[in-house]
């Protein structure tokens, strides 16, 4: 196997040393995860790629782990669950945080405070002003 999406499709046909080692991955994901998991107290820890979506043994590998090592607080309303945007994943999360960095109350107030004058004529900010640069 040279690829996950080849693991993905072994676990999918229910091979069963596929899906222990799949499940044994998740372990070690969760055993990773737990302790963010303590750090951070998420209400959601999204997994992606296609290892993640393959018959859930990922997930639930990763779960064992971090609802048994993590504080029942933090767990508590915890979710664990596959991304549903597939490819798509790493290109929404860019683009999230690069408006994330734009629409700032500081990059606003900034851009206005640069483009309130009279005969300003630049309608949007530019990205590298945005992202600290001047």
């Amino acid at each position: 196997m040279a690829t996950a999406g080849e693991v993905a499709d072994l676990a999918r046909e229910r091979d069963r040393r596929v899906l222990q080692m799949v499940r044994r991955s998740g372990r070690v994901l969760g055993d990773a995860l737990a302790d963010a998991v303590n750090f951070f107290n998420p209400a959601v820890v999204v997994l992606g790629g296609s290892l993640a979506a393959a018959q859930g043994e990922l997930l639930a590998g990763a779960r064992e782990v971090v609802y048994h090592r993590s504080l029942a607080l933090a767990t508590r309303d915890l979710q664990i669950v596959a991304s549903t945007l597939g490819e798509r994943a790493g290109i929404v999360g860019a683009a999230h945080l690069v408006l994330d960095r734009i629409l700032t109350p500081a990059s606003i107030d900034r851009w206005l405070a640069d483009h309130d004058r009279p005969g300003s004529r630049r309608a949007s900010p530019p990205v590298a002003e945005a992202a600290g640069g001047r």
